[in-house]
């Protein structure tokens, strides 16, 4: 499996020890962060219901 993220290695970490990945601001490292980044978070909130407005 290929993982693309923008997240730091801890929220890696707990997708390995939870099975999935959670959308934690405090997990992203922002340095990466991008205009494409954006594009994907903007995309799915299209897509999947987002009740909470996580970003």
């Amino acid at each position: 499996m290929k993982l693309v993220t923008f997240q730091t290695i801890e929220a890696v970490k707990d997708l390995f020890n939870k099975g999935y990945l959670e959308c934690d601001e405090k997990k992203i490292n922002f340095d990466k962060n991008s205009s494409t980044y954006n594009w994907i978070v903007e995309n799915m909130n299209k897509r999947i219901d987002n009740p909470n407005n996580t970003k």
